[in-house]
């Protein structure tokens, strides 16, 4: 019974250890993509703030010349932010994950009830 108990921790010192080796590295990982990405955020709304102040700077002194220049720079950050906005932060989609929990917690699981009911046939 003392085996069983040692081999059961065992096991599952081992599972959380390789768990940990994965998941830790990929979430600092994630703060840097999230912080890179927080940078291209800041850097395109900047532009956009200064390329809008530009747009109505020149509609309100009536100087329209480069104004279609202007606007086209505007649709042109606008468009950059918004596939900014679409940047993913995980260094994985989120199926992986799914498919390594399962693959992790299904054969503990199975090991566990087989354990389980080959010591109540016993």
């Amino acid at each position: 019974q003392v085996g069983n108990s040692l081999s059961v921790a065992s096991i599952v010192v081992s599972i959380a250890h390789g768990v940990a080796c994965l998941v830790v590295p990929l979430r600092g990982i994630h703060g840097r993509l999230a912080a890179a990405k927080a940078a291209l955020v800041r850097g395109a709304s900047i532009r956009d703030q200064a390329l809008e102040a530009e747009l109505f700077r020149r509609v309100d002194a009536g100087n329209l010349a480069g104004v279609k220049e202007v606007a086209d720079a505007l649709s042109g950050i606008r468009a950059t932010s918004d596939r900014i906005a679409k940047l993913p932060t995980w260094p994985w989609p989120p199926q992986v994950l799914r498919g390594f929990i399962s693959a992790i917690l299904l054969p503990v699981a199975v090991f566990l009830i087989t354990r389980y009911v080959g010591s109540q046939i016993n």
